[in-house]
């Protein structure tokens, strides 16, 4: 399910028509790169983006799926409203962390948000997310102390 967060500016400025009229800027994002996660975790990637163009962004832009793994949906995520310039948008995107074979291994997926023909919209090439994914391989026993040894 997609998350949408709106601010609603002041004027009504024509339509961009097309992703080379228009522009935007990551404003904010939850789970910062290389943040952690256990294999098989469920967690919900938000990005933030400012429309910096002079035009407002139609509901047939979107973001959509590029490249990756943990997206649960890679299915395009039109805006659910019409974002004004100076306004703001919120993408969330439902993702699960893979299971990891090793420790502290890296996972990315990367989003764009574009119009309907495809193009990407300036400076929105930024909508990736990196996690690390902890091996869910139990710990070794470090003593004998640690150890538990049962006979049957």
């Amino acid at each position: 399910t997609a998350n949408a967060t709106v601010e609603v500016g002041s004027t009504s400025p024509d339509l961009c028509s097309s992703a080379a009229l228009a522009s935007a800027v990551l404003v904010g994002q939850t789970y910062p790169d290389y943040s952690q996660f256990s294999g098989g975790a469920s967690f919900t990637k938000a990005w933030t983006i400012r429309n910096t163009g002079a035009c407002t962004w139609p509901t047939t832009f979107a973001a959509r799926f590029i490249s990756g793994q943990m997206s649960t949906s890679k299915a395009p995520r039109p805006l659910a409203v019409a974002v004004l310039p100076n306004s703001t948008y919120t993408f969330g995107i439902e993702m699960r962390a893979p299971v990891a074979v090793s420790d502290m291994t890296t996972y990315s997926d990367v989003w764009q948000f574009q119009d309907a023909a495809g193009a990407g919209v300036r400076g929105s090439s930024g909508l990736t997310t990196t996690i690390t994914v902890l091996s869910a391989t139990p710990a070794s026993c470090t003593s004998a102390a640690d150890a538990e040894v049962a006979f049957v």
